[in-house]
């Protein structure tokens, strides 16, 4: 196996992975997740991914095209964030990591692991996820409009 540095792995990461929220029944489900095109060099490469994280979540070949890597365990979860920490990204993905890794650390908090909530739990959780939410939405389309009204046109 080839050791990874970290700073690879997490702007490899940062390029290519998403982190996931879905309810299911009264359970919310993490996911951290990375898609890459079929090919034995992209195989080889996530195994050693895996392997450099700890061996922690699963690869799938999802299809003739495609390859997934994802971890959802919320023991592993823990892990990956761990592994990230507070500040790991430079771009605009940090957001959405600091949205998911809060949402999932109330969520885990609330529901002492057990992954089922109450019915006001649930509402509980499912607000402080859309108020972190809206507040990355409204701060992206803050931007998007200050880059357009200071755009300038060339003709």
């Amino acid at each position: 196996m080839i050791d990874i540095s970290k700073d690879y792995i997490i702007g490899f990461i940062e390029g290519r992975c998403s982190f996931t929220l879905n309810k299911s029944g009264n359970a919310y489900l993490f996911k951290f997740q990375i898609n890459m095109k079929k090919s034995e060099n992209n195989l080889t490469f996530l195994e050693e991914l895996k392997h450099n994280l700890g061996d922690i979540g699963k690869i799938q070949i999802v299809n003739k095209k495609s390859l997934s890597y994802a971890i959802r365990k919320h023991e592993e979860i823990k892990i990956i964030i761990k592994y990230l920490g507070d500040d790991p990204f430079y771009n605009g993905k940090m957001d959405l990591y600091k949205i998911w890794k809060e949402s999932f650390e109330y969520y885990v908090t609330h529901t002492f692991g057990k992954g089922k909530i109450s019915i006001g739990l649930y509402r509980k959780v499912k607000c402080n996820v859309i108020k972190k939410m809206n507040e990355y939405n409204n701060e992206v389309n803050k931007f998007k409009f200050h880059r357009i009204k200071n755009k300038k046109v060339i003709k």
